[in-house]
């Protein structure tokens, strides 16, 4: 499955650039009233939500920055901001200057009277025919209503207000957008307006929801999810601007289908514009399927070189056993039952091997010498598995879980027979290394990638730290039941997103096993997701570019052949 971030990505891509559309083709039905009368409210209308159109191709093309890192054309939020709020500023001065249609103080009724009609209708309020009938008016208000598309961030000051106030300040200037249009379609009796005053609140609501990228640098966790890129909010804020677009839009497309170059225009463009998204998304769909797979694949393999390196591990301990229950002093100390010898004679083994247990046994499995715990001898190990096969004559090394103080241990403990100078099995060496945080520590090393180690479910060494950047993830059981299914019921390896201290990871856990070859722990090896999504987060945004940058130039040579087919249709 890829990752719900990258979904979202398009996600945001596809709806800013639905709202820049929206933006478009108000600006255009602003642009063909003004070249009838070349009016001055009219330039700051169409202007101003040209400007907006920009600011909100420039919002599409933004990546999250706990995406992809550093993006390649700098901070474009900032630019974004402050193109759409310039656009408010414009748009907001051209519903200014345009004065209310004034309300008429003669009703039909009297009319008709005048004119001696004797059985007239019931009387209605006249509505002013601009605002019904006739298609210039009407895109001039067209313009009014697309002004308030969504306040950014502005201040006083193109400096530091970009940088600190912008956020605070676009709520206010698309409200104030808002109210404008509400202003002429309630109190100016402009009734055609109410659907773009409905779709600037919003975009005022969209802004407001938007202002918690202010609180991103947040020390409350619990506010800090909330918060977060993809979060809920986020999530809230784009929802609401895809509803501004889609309420602007339906409301701008029935005045552009009124003329046929309009329409052919508005239709080839929106056509290409669904090509670009349908490429762009499944372009980025492909290659994020590409980087997760090879990413799997690379996992997979990181897993078998680590599982060699315990195999490794494993042999060493099988020669470091033999070594020992080659040594004929030990042999004879353990016919002679001499505990004092055996530790003075093996007192520098565990050391000079780096071994963390060496275990000496008689021929019936009593334990005359803990190395590692020398006054600790005399008890029984029986009925071990590898001691009893090593005393009827058969070696054996894997790895076995033991009790551990706070959690079991994970140990690669390989036990071979002891003979004496006639070939008679006379007891048993086991030599153990314990797979401890310095042992994952120095696989990180060589790999670059977090690792764990499992016995049974619980991981027992980890390079993965706790939120508090100290203290290792150990102890913990593992909860994911697909996981543990999967590993250490089928013995087989588990690949995909795992969730470890809060944070996502592309992992593989493969199956650690016993001399029995039973599954007796797990191997973890993973990358966090953040880092795949920034590998391919560059790739996005530049396809993101691309894109938006195609459908910019396609821009003229649409209204070219639109208005070649209009003529041949006249």
């Amino acid at each position: 499955m890829l990752p719900l971030e990258f979904i979202l990505t398009d996600a945001h891509f596809v709806i800013a650039l639905m709202a820049a559309l929206a933006c478009f083709a108000t600006c255009w039905l602003y642009l063909d009233a003004w070249t009838g009368d070349r009016d001055t409210k009219d330039l700051l209308k169409w202007v101003g939500f040209g400007v907006l159109a920009i600011g909100m191709v420039v919002t599409a093309t933004e990546v999250e920055p706990s995406f992809l890192g550093q993006t390649l054309l700098g901070n474009l939020d900032s630019l974004g901001m402050l193109l759409r709020l310039a656009g408010y500023a414009i748009l907001a001065a051209g519903l200014a200057m345009d004065p209310l249609q004034p309300v008429p103080e003669i009703h039909l009724d009297e009319e008709l009277q005048k004119e001696g009609i004797e059985d007239a209708p019931a009387p209605v309020a006249a509505v002013p025919a601009a605002s019904e009938a006739k298609p210039v008016p009407v895109h001039a208000h067209h313009a009014a209503h697309h002004a308030k598309h969504k306040g950014h961030k502005h201040g006083h000051g193109f400096g530091a207000v970009i940088l600190g106030g912008l956020n605070t300040l676009l709520p206010l200037a698309a409200g104030a957008v808002t109210y404008l249009y509400w202003r002429r379609a309630y109190p100016g009796l402009e009734r055609h307006l109410k659907p773009v005053m409905r779709a600037f609140a919003w975009f005022t609501a969209f802004e407001l929801v938007d202002l918690s990228t202010l609180a991103r640098g947040t020390s409350d966790p619990r506010l800090q999810s909330v918060v977060a890129p993809f979060g809920p909010l986020w999530s809230l804020a784009h929802i609401l601007l895809a509803v501004a677009a889609v309420i602007l839009g339906l409301w701008v497309w029935q005045y552009l289908t009124k003329r046929v170059q309009t329409q052919l225009f508005m239709v080839i463009t929106t056509a290409c514009m669904v090509i670009f998204l349908v490429t762009t998304v499944s372009f980025t769909f492909l290659l994020m399927s590409r980087v997760q797979t090879q990413a799997f694949s690379s996992l997979e393999t990181t897993a078998k070189v680590l599982n060699t390196s315990i195999a490794a591990q494993q042999a060493e301990a099988v020669s470091d056993a033999e070594v020992a229950a080659e040594d004929p002093a030990v042999a004879a100390a353990v016919t002679a039952r001499d505990h004092t010898g055996l530790s003075a004679h093996l007192s520098n083994f565990l050391t000079t091997k780096k071994l963390s247990s060496l275990v000496i046994t008689n021929e019936s499995g009593q334990v005359l010498l803990r190395a590692e715990d020398p006054a600790n001898w005399g008890d029984s190990l029986s009925s071990d598995t590898q001691v009893a096969r090593a005393l009827v004559g058969k070696g054996t090394s894997g790895l076995v879980s033991a009790e551990g103080t706070l959690a079991p241990r994970l140990v690669m403990r390989a036990t071979t027979p002891l003979r004496d100078s006639q070939g008679l099995i006379v007891g048993t060496v086991a030599a153990a290394f314990t797979i401890d945080n310095a042992f994952v520590d120095g696989l990180q090393r060589t790999t670059g990638l977090a690792s764990a180690m499992y016995s049974g479910p619980t991981r027992v060494a980890t390079t993965l730290l706790s939120p508090d950047g100290t203290s290792r993830l150990v102890g913990v059981k593992e909860t994911n039941t697909a996981v543990t299914n999967a590993v250490l019921t089928h013995g087989k390896t588990w690949s995909g997103l795992a969730t470890i201290g809060s944070r996502s990871y592309l992992a593989v856990y493969a199956p650690l096993r016993d001399a029995d070859n039973a599954p007796v722990g797990m191997l973890f090896v993973g990358e966090p997701q953040v880092l795949l999504l920034q590998a391919a987060g560059r790739s996005i945004e530049l396809t993101f570019l691309i894109a938006v940058a195609l459908l910019i130039v396609a821009v003229y040579p649409v209204h070219r052949i639109s208005k070649s087919l209009a003529e041949q249709l006249h």
